[in-house]
């Protein structure tokens, strides 16, 4: 294996390893948000809902998306990340 080989692939477990701690950090977020939600939801059952109540939830909502769509992009990465690696062993 030539020096750029080596580099790519020590490269490519550097940034698995990062993205893999980003998806660990998003998966305790969205854990942490499903748990706030559950508790809105209870809130929201009752019959003295608050604006502020509707508010909370729809934000939490969408922070749950947000991580979602975070997870996704650092899978993307990783994806785009082993084609490279893919790309550069099968030229050598």
């Amino acid at each position: 294996m030539d020096n750029e080989t080596v580099s790519i692939k020590r490269d490519f477990v550097d940034l698995s390893h990062n993205i893999s701690s980003e998806i660990r950090k998003c998966r305790e977020r969205v854990r942490s948000l499903k748990n706030e939600l559950s508790k809105i939801r209870g809130q929201l059952l009752d019959s003295s809902v608050s604006d502020d109540c509707v508010k909370l939830f729809l934000q939490t909502s969408s922070q749950i998306s947000a991580c979602y769509v975070k997870i996704q992009s650092v899978k993307g990465e990783l994806i785009q990340c082993k084609q490279l690696l893919i790309n550069s062993t099968s030229e050598s």
